[in-house]
């Protein structure tokens, strides 16, 4: 079964291109689905492209996982810090003047900070650890 998802999720965009029906929303029925003919090569092949194919996309799956967890923390520090603005834990007046009137021209070396600290973040090298 997973062969078979993996291969229906990769030919996904071309079958839908062909088989879509709908003006507004291409979609797929379950009948268009269903009279497609896909490859079946035999168990010890599928287990081997399988293998394959979670090796080859393993970084991918965790710098996906990475990301959607750093999305997730930037979520609930915004939660967090928009809860302490709205109770008045937090006065952002005298933080707001220190802000400078426009952007910095720069700001490849600020992304570049950014990325530096999250690579030492990742190899145990970061000078916030405790």
């Amino acid at each position: 079964p997973h062969f078979v998802a993996l291969q229906l999720s990769s030919t996904a965009p071309t079958a839908s291109a062909i088989l879509s029906t709908g003006a507004t929303r291409l979609r797929i029925n379950l009948s268009s689905t269903a009279a497609r003919t896909i490859a079946l090569p035999p168990v010890q092949e599928q287990e081997l492209v399988l293998t394959s194919v979670e090796r080859l996309t393993a970084p991918l799956d965790a710098t996906i996982a990475r990301t959607q967890r750093q999305i997730d923390l930037l979520r609930d520090y915004r939660a967090r810090l928009v809860a302490d603005v709205v109770t008045g834990k937090l006065d952002v007046r005298a933080f707001a003047e220190t802000l400078p009137d426009e952007a910095p021209d720069d700001i490849e070396a600020i992304e570049a900070d950014v990325d530096e600290d999250a690579d030492d973040d990742e190899t145990g090298d970061g000078a916030d650890e405790g």
